[in-house]
């Protein structure tokens, strides 16, 4: 037994691969567009709906906001020298990096100015910013 298709269910069979095909691009594409909305970079670190910072790299959440040592370089009397420095940032748990907070004009903040201006700019009624079990400073 053969099975031979006449140009009427040819055409038919076509058109239904071809809608079938446009679906699972449509569901692809809406897909990824729902897991690209749901966090927003503000201050080089990601936030998600509930205002917690989010790695930029692993996505993952960053831990307590706190105070780092480091060293920068300066030129003194001719010689570059070492000065020690401190600078506030969250350290990323899963992949150990250290991430600061920037604003648009390439200026340090700190977590509380961060978490004012993202209140100020998109937070709606009822926000997240007055619940007890927000993320604080000192609880990631």
């Amino acid at each position: 037994m053969t099975l031979a298709l006449d140009a009427p269910h040819l055409l038919g069979l076509a058109g239904a691969l071809l809608a079938l095909g446009l679906a699972a691009y449509l569901l692809v594409r809406f897909l990824r567009y729902q897991r690209a909305r749901r966090y927003r970079r503000h201050f080089q670190v990601l936030w998600d709906r509930k205002l917690r910072p989010r790695c930029p790299r692993c996505r993952g959440l960053l831990g307590e906001w706190g105070m780092h040592q480091s060293l920068k370089f300066e030129k003194h009397a001719g010689r570059m020298t070492q000065v020690p420095v401190s600078f506030g940032a969250f350290r990323c748990e899963p992949c150990g990096t250290l991430v600061r907070l920037v604003d648009e004009d390439g200026f340090e903040m700190d977590y509380q100015q961060a978490l004012t201006r993202l209140g100020a700019e998109t937070t709606p009624a009822g926000s997240t910013l007055s619940r007890p079990n927000e993320l604080t400073p000192g609880n990631p």
